[in-house]
Protein backbone atom coordinates (compact mmCIF):
# COMPACT_ATOMS: atom_id res chain seq x y z
CA UNK A 1 0.00 0.00 0.00
CA UNK A 2 1.37 3.58 -1.19
CA UNK A 3 0.68 5.62 2.10
CA UNK A 4 1.28 8.55 0.63
CA UNK A 5 -1.39 8.76 -1.52
CA UNK A 6 -3.87 8.12 1.23
CA UNK A 7 -3.63 11.55 1.72
CA UNK A 8 -4.63 12.89 5.34
CA UNK A 9 -6.35 9.01 5.81
CA UNK A 10 -3.28 7.41 6.65
CA UNK A 11 -3.27 9.30 10.16
CA UNK A 12 -6.64 7.15 10.25
CA UNK A 13 -4.62 3.80 10.19
CA UNK A 14 -2.87 3.69 13.71
CA UNK A 15 -6.46 3.78 15.10
CA UNK A 16 -8.48 1.43 11.93
CA UNK A 17 -9.37 -1.25 14.97
CA UNK A 18 -10.88 1.28 17.20
CA UNK A 19 -12.16 3.21 13.77
CA UNK A 20 -14.20 0.07 12.99
CA UNK A 21 -15.85 -0.69 15.96
CA UNK A 22 -17.21 3.07 15.87
CA UNK A 23 -18.43 1.99 12.25
CA UNK A 24 -20.18 -1.00 13.49
CA UNK A 25 -21.65 1.19 16.02
CA UNK A 26 -22.73 3.78 13.50
CA UNK A 27 -23.86 1.40 11.45
CA UNK A 28 -26.09 -0.31 14.29
CA UNK A 29 -27.38 2.38 14.81
CA UNK A 30 -28.87 3.53 11.39
CA UNK A 31 -30.09 -0.13 10.80
CA UNK A 32 -31.65 -0.08 14.34
CA UNK A 33 -33.22 3.41 13.28
CA UNK A 34 -34.93 1.69 10.66
CA UNK A 35 -37.45 -0.31 12.39
CA UNK A 36 -38.99 3.02 13.96
CA UNK A 37 -40.98 3.51 10.88
CA UNK A 38 -41.90 -0.05 10.44
CA UNK A 39 -43.50 -0.23 13.97
CA UNK A 40 -45.59 3.09 13.70
CA UNK A 41 -47.01 1.29 10.60
CA UNK A 42 -48.15 -1.34 13.11
CA UNK A 43 -49.17 0.87 15.62
CA UNK A 44 -51.24 2.39 13.43
CA UNK A 45 -52.51 -0.11 11.32
CA UNK A 46 -52.76 -3.45 13.80
CA UNK A 47 -52.97 -1.80 17.37
CA UNK A 48 -54.81 1.55 16.84
CA UNK A 49 -57.20 0.70 14.27
CA UNK A 50 -58.17 -2.70 15.88
CA UNK A 51 -58.29 -1.56 19.59
CA UNK A 52 -55.22 -4.47 20.41
CA UNK A 53 -54.29 -3.28 23.48
CA UNK A 54 -51.89 -6.09 23.77
CA UNK A 55 -50.39 -5.25 20.82
CA UNK A 56 -50.24 -1.43 21.59
CA UNK A 57 -48.51 -2.15 24.74
CA UNK A 58 -45.77 -4.94 23.02
CA UNK A 59 -45.16 -2.54 20.16
CA UNK A 60 -44.38 0.80 22.54
CA UNK A 61 -42.19 -1.46 24.94
CA UNK A 62 -40.45 -1.99 21.81
CA UNK A 63 -39.52 1.09 20.47
CA UNK A 64 -38.81 1.99 24.44
CA UNK A 65 -35.98 -0.53 23.97
CA UNK A 66 -34.87 0.44 20.54
CA UNK A 67 -34.99 3.78 22.07
CA UNK A 68 -32.68 2.90 24.78
CA UNK A 69 -30.38 0.49 22.89
CA UNK A 70 -29.93 3.44 20.07
CA UNK A 71 -29.34 5.91 22.75
CA UNK A 72 -26.60 3.61 24.52
CA UNK A 73 -24.96 2.94 20.93
CA UNK A 74 -24.58 6.52 20.45
CA UNK A 75 -23.03 7.41 23.81
CA UNK A 76 -20.37 4.90 22.96
CA UNK A 77 -19.87 6.09 19.34
CA UNK A 78 -20.00 9.62 20.27
CA UNK A 79 -17.02 9.03 23.17
CA UNK A 80 -14.82 6.55 20.77
CA UNK A 81 -15.67 9.34 17.87
CA UNK A 82 -14.30 12.02 19.98
CA UNK A 83 -11.36 9.84 21.52
CA UNK A 84 -9.90 8.86 17.33
CA UNK A 85 -10.38 12.87 16.99
CA UNK A 86 -8.42 13.70 19.94
CA UNK A 87 -5.91 11.36 18.99
CA UNK A 88 -5.74 12.35 15.44
CA UNK A 89 -5.61 15.98 16.17
CA UNK A 90 -2.85 14.99 18.14
CA UNK A 91 -0.86 13.20 15.64
CA UNK A 92 -1.58 15.86 12.67
CA UNK A 93 -0.50 18.43 15.32
CA UNK A 94 2.81 17.21 16.28
CA UNK A 95 4.01 16.67 12.19
CA UNK A 96 2.89 19.57 11.82
CA UNK A 97 4.73 21.10 14.76
CA UNK A 98 7.53 19.34 13.64
CA UNK A 99 7.67 20.51 10.21
CA UNK A 100 7.88 23.85 11.20
CA UNK A 101 10.52 22.78 13.29
CA UNK A 102 12.44 21.20 10.77
CA UNK A 103 11.91 23.92 8.11
CA UNK A 104 14.97 26.68 7.51
CA UNK A 105 14.95 30.44 9.17
CA UNK A 106 14.45 31.70 5.22
CA UNK A 107 10.87 30.11 5.57
CA UNK A 108 9.63 31.49 9.20
CA UNK A 109 11.15 34.32 8.10
CA UNK A 110 8.70 35.32 5.78
CA UNK A 111 5.59 33.98 7.43
CA UNK A 112 3.87 35.14 11.01
CA UNK A 113 3.43 33.72 14.13
CA UNK A 114 -0.31 33.79 14.25
CA UNK A 115 -0.44 31.81 10.95
CA UNK A 116 1.53 29.25 12.63
CA UNK A 117 -0.83 29.13 15.21
CA UNK A 118 -4.11 29.30 13.09
CA UNK A 119 -2.86 26.23 11.29
CA UNK A 120 -2.06 24.33 14.30
CA UNK A 121 -5.22 24.36 15.89
CA UNK A 122 -8.11 25.80 13.75
CA UNK A 123 -6.67 23.89 10.24
CA UNK A 124 -5.87 20.48 11.85
CA UNK A 125 -8.91 20.14 13.74
CA UNK A 126 -11.08 21.14 10.76
CA UNK A 127 -9.52 18.54 8.73
CA UNK A 128 -9.97 15.67 11.83
CA UNK A 129 -12.82 16.75 12.45
CA UNK A 130 -13.85 15.61 8.31
CA UNK A 131 -11.73 12.90 8.10
CA UNK A 132 -14.03 10.68 10.31
CA UNK A 133 -17.18 11.98 8.97
CA UNK A 134 -16.09 11.10 5.63
CA UNK A 135 -15.25 7.92 6.25
CA UNK A 136 -18.28 7.32 8.61
CA UNK A 137 -20.56 8.51 5.19
CA UNK A 138 -18.10 6.27 2.78
CA UNK A 139 -18.87 3.51 4.79
CA UNK A 140 -22.49 3.48 6.36
CA UNK A 141 -24.44 5.35 3.99
CA UNK A 142 -23.86 3.19 0.69
CA UNK A 143 -25.29 0.32 3.27
CA UNK A 144 -28.13 1.92 5.09
CA UNK A 145 -29.50 3.84 1.93
CA UNK A 146 -29.97 0.10 -0.05
CA UNK A 147 -31.55 -1.46 3.10
CA UNK A 148 -33.75 1.44 2.83
CA UNK A 149 -34.65 1.63 -0.41
CA UNK A 150 -35.04 -2.29 -0.55
CA UNK A 151 -38.39 -1.46 2.39
CA UNK A 152 -39.21 1.93 0.68
CA UNK A 153 -39.71 -0.58 -2.42
CA UNK A 154 -41.39 -3.22 -1.30
CA UNK A 155 -44.00 -1.31 0.34
CA UNK A 156 -44.61 1.08 -2.16
CA UNK A 157 -42.80 1.39 -5.70
CA UNK A 158 -44.77 3.90 -6.97
CA UNK A 159 -43.78 6.73 -3.92
CA UNK A 160 -39.75 5.47 -3.93
CA UNK A 161 -39.80 6.06 -7.40
CA UNK A 162 -41.82 9.28 -7.74
CA UNK A 163 -39.41 10.49 -4.18
CA UNK A 164 -36.28 9.94 -6.14
CA UNK A 165 -37.54 11.71 -9.33
CA UNK A 166 -37.73 14.69 -7.33
CA UNK A 167 -34.38 14.53 -5.21
CA UNK A 168 -32.39 15.93 -7.83
CA UNK A 169 -34.14 19.33 -7.02
CA UNK A 170 -32.68 19.76 -3.83
CA UNK A 171 -28.91 19.21 -5.00
CA UNK A 172 -29.20 22.82 -6.57
CA UNK A 173 -28.25 24.89 -4.14
CA UNK A 174 -25.46 23.24 -2.56
CA UNK A 175 -24.03 22.96 -6.02
CA UNK A 176 -24.31 26.73 -6.88
CA UNK A 177 -23.07 27.28 -3.32
CA UNK A 178 -19.82 25.53 -3.23
CA UNK A 179 -17.60 27.92 -5.45
CA UNK A 180 -18.83 30.58 -3.86
CA UNK A 181 -18.42 28.69 -0.05
CA UNK A 182 -15.08 27.94 -1.00
CA UNK A 183 -13.65 31.76 -2.32
CA UNK A 184 -15.78 32.88 1.06
CA UNK A 185 -13.14 30.05 3.17
CA UNK A 186 -9.93 31.60 1.44
CA UNK A 187 -11.28 35.12 2.68
CA UNK A 188 -11.97 34.17 6.21
CA UNK A 189 -9.10 32.30 6.72
CA UNK A 190 -6.95 35.35 5.67
CA UNK A 191 -8.70 37.70 8.26
CA UNK A 192 -8.89 35.13 11.13
CA UNK A 193 -5.36 35.23 10.50
CA UNK A 194 -4.84 38.54 10.67
CA UNK A 195 -6.75 38.77 13.40
CA UNK A 196 -4.14 36.02 15.22
CA UNK A 197 -1.26 38.10 13.89
CA UNK A 198 -2.22 41.43 15.28
CA UNK A 199 -3.19 39.96 18.61
CA UNK A 200 0.50 38.21 18.79
CA UNK A 201 2.16 40.95 17.64
CA UNK A 202 0.67 43.48 20.00
CA UNK A 203 0.94 41.30 23.43
CA UNK A 204 4.61 40.31 22.65
CA UNK A 205 5.38 43.98 21.98
CA UNK A 206 2.92 45.19 24.99
CA UNK A 207 5.65 46.76 26.38
CA UNK A 208 6.79 49.03 23.10
CA UNK A 209 2.78 50.19 22.12
CA UNK A 210 3.30 51.48 26.67
CA UNK A 211 6.13 53.51 26.08
CA UNK A 212 4.80 54.73 22.76
CA UNK A 213 1.59 55.60 24.40
CA UNK A 214 0.09 53.65 21.35
CA UNK A 215 -3.06 51.94 23.75
CA UNK A 216 -5.86 53.46 21.63
CA UNK A 217 -4.30 53.04 18.02
CA UNK A 218 -3.59 49.51 18.48
CA UNK A 219 -6.96 48.99 20.21
CA UNK A 220 -8.17 51.14 17.27
CA UNK A 221 -6.49 49.00 15.05
CA UNK A 222 -7.58 45.92 16.11
CA UNK A 223 -11.33 47.28 16.19
CA UNK A 224 -10.80 47.57 12.47
CA UNK A 225 -9.72 44.05 11.58
CA UNK A 226 -12.08 42.59 14.07
CA UNK A 227 -15.11 44.87 12.40
CA UNK A 228 -14.30 43.74 8.91
CA UNK A 229 -14.66 40.39 9.97
CA UNK A 230 -17.92 40.54 11.70
CA UNK A 231 -19.38 42.31 8.74
CA UNK A 232 -17.62 40.01 6.53
CA UNK A 233 -19.64 37.51 8.45
CA UNK A 234 -22.62 39.14 8.43
CA UNK A 235 -22.41 39.47 4.34
CA UNK A 236 -21.56 35.79 4.23
CA UNK A 237 -24.78 35.35 6.92
CA UNK A 238 -26.97 37.05 4.46
CA UNK A 239 -26.25 35.03 1.64
CA UNK A 240 -26.31 31.98 3.11
CA UNK A 241 -29.85 32.67 4.60
CA UNK A 242 -30.90 33.28 0.95
CA UNK A 243 -29.50 29.81 0.04
CA UNK A 244 -30.92 28.10 2.69
CA UNK A 245 -34.61 29.82 1.73
CA UNK A 246 -34.27 28.02 -1.41
CA UNK A 247 -32.40 24.80 -0.70
CA UNK A 248 -35.40 24.59 2.22
CA UNK A 249 -38.09 24.87 -0.64
CA UNK A 250 -36.77 22.61 -3.12
CA UNK A 251 -36.27 19.92 0.04
CA UNK A 252 -39.42 20.31 1.61
CA UNK A 253 -41.20 19.81 -2.44
CA UNK A 254 -40.67 15.93 -2.64
CA UNK A 255 -42.09 15.35 0.54
CA UNK A 256 -45.57 17.55 0.12
CA UNK A 257 -45.82 15.54 -2.96
CA UNK A 258 -45.50 12.71 -1.33
CA UNK A 259 -48.10 13.59 1.11
CA UNK A 260 -50.55 14.26 -1.40
CA UNK A 261 -49.98 11.49 -3.54
CA UNK A 262 -50.05 8.85 -0.30
CA UNK A 263 -53.45 10.77 1.08
CA UNK A 264 -54.93 10.21 -2.78
CA UNK A 265 -53.76 6.44 -2.37
CA UNK A 266 -55.75 6.50 0.99
CA UNK A 267 -58.65 7.80 0.28
CA UNK A 268 -58.69 5.43 -3.07
CA UNK A 269 -58.06 3.09 -0.84
CA UNK A 270 -54.87 1.46 -2.28
CA UNK A 271 -52.52 2.11 1.13
CA UNK A 272 -53.16 2.46 5.13
CA UNK A 273 -52.61 5.49 7.09
CA UNK A 274 -50.18 3.84 8.55
CA UNK A 275 -48.23 2.72 5.29
CA UNK A 276 -48.43 6.25 4.18
CA UNK A 277 -46.64 6.93 7.20
CA UNK A 278 -44.21 4.55 7.38
CA UNK A 279 -43.14 5.16 3.40
CA UNK A 280 -42.82 9.02 3.89
CA UNK A 281 -40.53 8.19 6.48
CA UNK A 282 -38.55 5.75 4.33
CA UNK A 283 -38.59 7.54 0.88
CA UNK A 284 -37.41 10.63 2.82
CA UNK A 285 -33.98 8.83 2.60
CA UNK A 286 -33.93 7.68 -0.72
CA UNK A 287 -35.00 11.45 -1.55
CA UNK A 288 -31.83 12.88 -0.14
CA UNK A 289 -29.96 10.76 -0.85
CA UNK A 290 -28.33 12.57 -3.97
CA UNK A 291 -28.81 15.62 -1.48
CA UNK A 292 -26.74 14.20 1.67
CA UNK A 293 -24.09 13.30 -1.56
CA UNK A 294 -24.06 16.59 -2.89
CA UNK A 295 -23.59 18.12 0.76
CA UNK A 296 -20.47 15.72 1.08
CA UNK A 297 -19.45 16.66 -2.19
CA UNK A 298 -19.54 20.68 -0.91
CA UNK A 299 -17.70 19.66 2.46
CA UNK A 300 -15.33 18.02 0.87
CA UNK A 301 -14.52 20.86 -1.51
CA UNK A 302 -14.53 23.10 1.29
CA UNK A 303 -12.17 21.14 3.21
CA UNK A 304 -9.81 20.49 0.61
CA UNK A 305 -8.37 24.33 1.18
CA UNK A 306 -7.44 23.42 4.81
CA UNK A 307 -5.87 20.14 3.92
CA UNK A 308 -3.86 22.22 1.00
CA UNK A 309 -2.73 24.29 3.87
CA UNK A 310 -1.42 21.82 5.86
CA UNK A 311 0.52 19.83 3.10
CA UNK A 312 2.24 23.19 2.25
CA UNK A 313 3.49 22.44 5.65
CA UNK A 314 3.66 18.88 5.47
CA UNK A 315 4.86 18.22 2.17
CA UNK A 316 7.77 20.56 2.20
CA UNK A 317 11.21 18.68 2.55
CA UNK A 318 13.64 20.27 4.58
CA UNK A 319 16.60 22.49 2.98
CA UNK A 320 19.03 21.82 5.33
CA UNK A 321 19.12 18.03 6.54
CA UNK A 322 21.47 15.07 6.99
CA UNK A 323 23.13 13.14 3.71
CA UNK A 324 22.78 9.61 3.72
CA UNK A 325 26.30 9.53 4.84
CA UNK A 326 26.19 11.74 7.00
CA UNK A 327 28.50 11.07 10.45
CA UNK A 328 28.89 11.89 14.06
CA UNK A 329 32.10 13.85 14.73
CA UNK A 330 33.77 14.88 17.54
CA UNK A 331 34.84 18.65 16.98
CA UNK A 332 38.07 20.10 17.37
CA UNK A 333 37.46 23.47 16.82
CA UNK A 334 38.54 24.50 13.23
CA UNK A 335 36.06 26.19 11.13
CA UNK A 336 36.87 27.18 7.39
CA UNK A 337 35.31 28.41 4.65
CA UNK A 338 36.10 27.52 1.19
CA UNK A 339 34.67 30.09 -1.57
CA UNK A 340 31.07 30.34 0.30
CA UNK A 341 28.26 31.89 -1.76
CA UNK A 342 25.03 32.70 0.22
CA UNK A 343 21.40 34.56 -0.42
CA UNK A 344 18.46 34.59 0.84
CA UNK A 345 16.82 35.46 -2.56
CA UNK A 346 18.30 35.33 -6.29
CA UNK A 347 19.89 38.30 -7.20
CA UNK A 348 20.71 39.84 -3.81
CA UNK A 349 24.01 37.91 -2.44
CA UNK A 350 25.22 37.99 0.64
CA UNK A 351 28.54 36.48 0.68
CA UNK A 352 30.08 35.86 -2.79
CA UNK A 353 33.52 33.43 -2.39
CA UNK A 354 34.35 34.27 0.87
CA UNK A 355 37.27 32.41 2.97
CA UNK A 356 38.80 31.86 5.75
CA UNK A 357 40.11 29.66 8.80
CA UNK A 358 39.80 29.93 12.30
CA UNK A 359 42.23 27.14 14.10
CA UNK A 360 40.88 24.71 16.68
CA UNK A 361 40.81 26.76 20.18
CA UNK A 362 41.95 29.85 19.11
CA UNK A 363 39.68 33.43 20.50
CA UNK A 364 38.36 35.02 17.36
CA UNK A 365 36.36 38.32 16.73
CA UNK A 366 34.44 38.92 13.45
CA UNK A 367 33.66 42.51 12.95
CA UNK A 368 32.59 44.77 10.13
CA UNK A 369 29.78 47.38 9.49
CA UNK A 370 26.44 46.55 10.06
CA UNK A 371 24.24 44.63 7.08
CA UNK A 372 27.93 43.14 6.29
CA UNK A 373 26.95 39.26 6.97
CA UNK A 374 28.19 38.98 10.35
CA UNK A 375 25.20 36.60 11.67
CA UNK A 376 24.91 35.40 8.73
CA UNK A 377 27.80 33.71 8.74
CA UNK A 378 27.53 32.57 12.58
CA UNK A 379 24.38 30.81 11.22
CA UNK A 380 26.42 29.17 8.05
CA UNK A 381 28.69 27.78 10.67
CA UNK A 382 25.35 26.71 12.72
CA UNK A 383 23.46 25.33 9.71
CA UNK A 384 20.83 26.79 10.71
CA UNK A 385 21.33 28.30 6.53
CA UNK A 386 23.15 26.16 3.94
CA UNK A 387 25.76 27.76 1.70
CA UNK A 388 24.32 28.26 -2.10
CA UNK A 389 27.73 27.05 -2.84
CA UNK A 390 31.06 26.32 -1.66
CA UNK A 391 32.11 24.51 1.37
CA UNK A 392 32.10 24.85 5.29
CA UNK A 393 34.21 22.62 6.64
CA UNK A 394 34.88 21.63 10.44
CA UNK A 395 38.42 20.24 11.38
CA UNK A 396 38.94 19.99 7.70
CA UNK A 397 35.77 17.92 7.04
CA UNK A 398 32.62 19.23 4.85
CA UNK A 399 29.96 20.25 7.52
CA UNK A 400 27.40 17.88 5.05
CA UNK A 401 29.22 15.13 6.10
CA UNK A 402 28.29 15.63 9.70
CA UNK A 403 25.15 15.18 11.10
CA UNK A 404 23.47 18.40 11.92
CA UNK A 405 22.35 16.85 16.01
CA UNK A 406 25.87 16.50 15.79
CA UNK A 407 27.45 19.77 15.25
CA UNK A 408 24.60 21.77 17.35
CA UNK A 409 24.84 19.46 20.16
CA UNK A 410 28.77 20.76 20.26
CA UNK A 411 28.18 24.49 19.07
CA UNK A 412 26.75 27.23 21.44
CA UNK A 413 25.24 30.95 20.98
CA UNK A 414 24.77 33.98 22.44
CA UNK A 415 22.64 36.32 20.48
CA UNK A 416 21.85 40.00 20.95
CA UNK A 417 18.33 39.28 20.97
CA UNK A 418 18.09 36.88 24.38
CA UNK A 419 15.36 34.75 23.46
CA UNK A 420 13.97 33.58 26.92
CA UNK A 421 11.20 31.25 28.02
CA UNK A 422 8.62 32.30 30.26
CA UNK A 423 9.62 29.82 33.07
CA UNK A 424 12.16 30.04 35.95
CA UNK A 425 15.90 31.21 35.90
CA UNK A 426 16.83 28.07 36.55
CA UNK A 427 14.82 26.37 33.38
CA UNK A 428 15.80 28.73 31.44
CA UNK A 429 19.61 27.78 31.77
CA UNK A 430 19.21 24.31 31.91
CA UNK A 431 17.79 24.16 27.92
CA UNK A 432 21.49 24.20 27.61
CA UNK A 433 21.88 21.05 29.05
CA UNK A 434 19.01 19.38 30.48
CA UNK A 435 21.27 17.01 32.04
CA UNK A 436 22.92 19.39 34.19
CA UNK A 437 23.26 19.71 37.84
CA UNK A 438 22.02 22.63 39.87
CA UNK A 439 25.34 23.10 40.78
CA UNK A 440 26.69 23.06 37.04
CA UNK A 441 24.14 26.11 36.83
CA UNK A 442 25.28 27.89 39.31
CA UNK A 443 28.59 27.67 37.60
CA UNK A 444 27.63 29.17 34.54
CA UNK A 445 25.87 32.01 36.00
CA UNK A 446 28.97 32.86 38.19
CA UNK A 447 30.96 32.74 34.57
CA UNK A 448 28.23 34.68 33.39
CA UNK A 449 28.37 37.59 35.59
CA UNK A 450 24.53 36.31 36.67
CA UNK A 451 24.39 34.77 40.17
CA UNK A 452 25.01 37.80 42.25
CA UNK A 453 21.61 39.24 40.82
CA UNK A 454 19.79 36.09 40.26
CA UNK A 455 20.10 35.38 44.76
CA UNK A 456 18.82 38.82 44.80
CA UNK A 457 15.79 37.78 43.23
CA UNK A 458 12.66 37.08 45.68
CA UNK A 459 12.68 33.44 43.96
CA UNK A 460 16.38 33.32 43.28
CA UNK A 461 16.84 30.91 40.43
CA UNK A 462 13.27 29.55 40.76
CA UNK A 463 12.15 33.17 39.73
CA UNK A 464 9.73 33.38 36.68
CA UNK A 465 10.74 35.67 34.65
CA UNK A 466 7.52 36.37 32.28
CA UNK A 467 6.57 36.75 28.64
CA UNK A 468 9.46 37.82 27.15
CA UNK A 469 11.46 37.69 30.29
CA UNK A 470 9.36 41.12 31.02
CA UNK A 471 10.59 41.27 34.64
CA UNK A 472 14.31 41.66 33.94
CA UNK A 473 16.46 44.09 32.20
CA UNK A 474 17.93 43.72 28.72
CA UNK A 475 21.18 43.45 30.45
CA UNK A 476 19.79 40.50 33.01
CA UNK A 477 18.68 38.83 30.25
CA UNK A 478 22.01 39.31 28.17
CA UNK A 479 23.42 37.34 31.11
CA UNK A 480 20.97 34.50 31.53
CA UNK A 481 21.40 33.94 27.82
CA UNK A 482 25.24 33.73 28.02
CA UNK A 483 24.83 31.49 31.08
CA UNK A 484 22.71 29.17 28.93
CA UNK A 485 25.64 29.21 26.32
CA UNK A 486 28.57 28.43 28.92
CA UNK A 487 26.84 24.92 30.40
CA UNK A 488 26.72 23.20 27.35
CA UNK A 489 30.25 23.66 27.69
CA UNK A 490 30.56 24.13 23.83
CA UNK A 491 33.56 22.96 21.58
CA UNK A 492 32.67 26.39 19.77
CA UNK A 493 31.27 28.87 21.50
CA UNK A 494 29.69 31.37 19.66
CA UNK A 495 28.57 35.22 21.14
CA UNK A 496 26.88 37.27 18.71
CA UNK A 497 26.69 40.92 20.47
CA UNK A 498 25.71 39.11 23.16
CA UNK A 499 26.84 41.90 25.44
CA UNK A 500 25.51 45.19 23.82
CA UNK A 501 23.16 45.75 26.73
CA UNK A 502 25.95 45.36 29.24
CA UNK A 503 28.31 47.87 30.90
CA UNK A 504 32.55 47.27 29.75
CA UNK A 505 33.38 46.28 33.18
CA UNK A 506 30.94 43.11 33.23
CA UNK A 507 31.56 42.74 29.70
CA UNK A 508 35.35 42.47 30.55
CA UNK A 509 34.77 40.19 33.50
CA UNK A 510 32.37 37.40 31.20
CA UNK A 511 35.05 37.64 28.45
CA UNK A 512 37.93 36.99 31.07
CA UNK A 513 35.97 34.52 32.54
CA UNK A 514 35.23 32.71 29.55
CA UNK A 515 39.25 33.32 28.13
CA UNK A 516 40.29 31.39 31.11
CA UNK A 517 37.13 28.61 31.19
CA UNK A 518 37.35 27.89 27.86
CA UNK A 519 41.04 27.65 27.09
CA UNK A 520 40.58 24.82 25.07
CA UNK A 521 37.37 25.59 22.97
CA UNK A 522 37.26 27.97 19.69
CA UNK A 523 35.95 31.25 20.38
CA UNK A 524 34.18 33.32 17.95
CA UNK A 525 33.04 37.14 18.98
CA UNK A 526 30.93 39.51 17.41
CA UNK A 527 31.21 43.17 19.25
CA UNK A 528 31.41 46.52 18.46
CA UNK A 529 33.11 47.50 21.39
CA UNK A 530 36.64 47.75 20.55
CA UNK A 531 38.11 46.33 24.43
CA UNK A 532 36.73 42.95 23.73
CA UNK A 533 37.31 42.80 20.01
CA UNK A 534 41.41 43.63 21.37
CA UNK A 535 41.20 40.46 23.50
CA UNK A 536 41.36 38.14 20.87
CA UNK A 537 43.78 36.36 19.51
CA UNK A 538 43.12 37.30 15.84
CA UNK A 539 40.27 39.42 14.09
CA UNK A 540 38.34 39.10 10.57
CA UNK A 541 36.87 41.60 9.70
CA UNK A 542 34.17 41.32 7.04
CA UNK A 543 34.03 44.53 4.88
CA UNK A 544 31.99 43.16 1.91
CA UNK A 545 30.80 40.52 0.45
CA UNK A 546 33.47 38.28 -0.23
CA UNK A 547 36.41 40.77 0.87
CA UNK A 548 37.57 39.66 4.77
CA UNK A 549 40.49 40.98 6.23
CA UNK A 550 42.60 39.09 8.93
CA UNK A 551 45.27 40.32 11.93
CA UNK A 552 45.73 41.48 14.90
CA UNK A 553 44.28 45.40 16.11
CA UNK A 554 47.38 46.71 15.48
CA UNK A 555 47.77 45.33 12.18
CA UNK A 556 44.05 46.07 10.90
CA UNK A 557 44.38 49.57 12.25
CA UNK A 558 48.44 49.89 10.15
CA UNK A 559 46.48 48.56 6.86
CA UNK A 560 42.51 49.36 6.92
CA UNK A 561 41.02 52.08 6.25
CA UNK A 562 37.75 50.73 6.93
CA UNK A 563 39.12 49.28 9.86
CA UNK A 564 40.06 52.16 11.18
CA UNK A 565 36.17 54.03 10.47
CA UNK A 566 34.88 51.73 12.05
CA UNK A 567 35.93 51.88 15.19
CA UNK A 568 37.47 55.55 14.94
CA UNK A 569 35.83 57.28 17.94
CA UNK A 570 37.11 54.11 20.41
CA UNK A 571 40.52 54.18 18.94
CA UNK A 572 40.35 57.58 19.26
CA UNK A 573 39.53 57.64 22.85
CA UNK A 574 41.52 54.64 24.08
Amino acid sequence: MNIKRLGFYRYLLPYKKLIALTLLLSGAMSLVGLLNPYLAKLLIDEAYAKHNLKLFIGLVALAGAIFVVRNITGALNSYFSEAISKKLNFDLSRDLFKSLQNLPLTFHSERSTGEYMYRVFSDTGSVCGFLLSSLNFIVTYPLTLGITLWISFHLNPKLTFLALALSPLSCLPPLLLTKWQKKITWMRIGKSQEINKKLQEYFSHIYLAKSLGKEKQTTENFEAINRDLIEFDLKNSRLSKTFNFFLSFTEKLPSIVIFLYGGYQIVKGKATLGEITAITAYVSRPAGSLRAITAFYQSAAINKITQKRLAEILDLKPSIADTPDALDHKLQGSVEFKDVRFWYREGKTILEGLNFMIPPASKAALVGASGRGKTTVLFLILRLYEQAQGSILFDGKDSRKIKIDSIKSQIAIALQQPFLLNDTIAYNILCGDENATLEEVRKAAELACAHEFIMNLPGGYDSVIGENACKLSEGQKQRIAIARALLKKPKILILDEAMSSLDSQTEDRIIDNIMEEFKNSTIIVVSHRLATVKKMDVIYHLNGSSQLEKGSHQELVKFSQKYRELFASQIATS
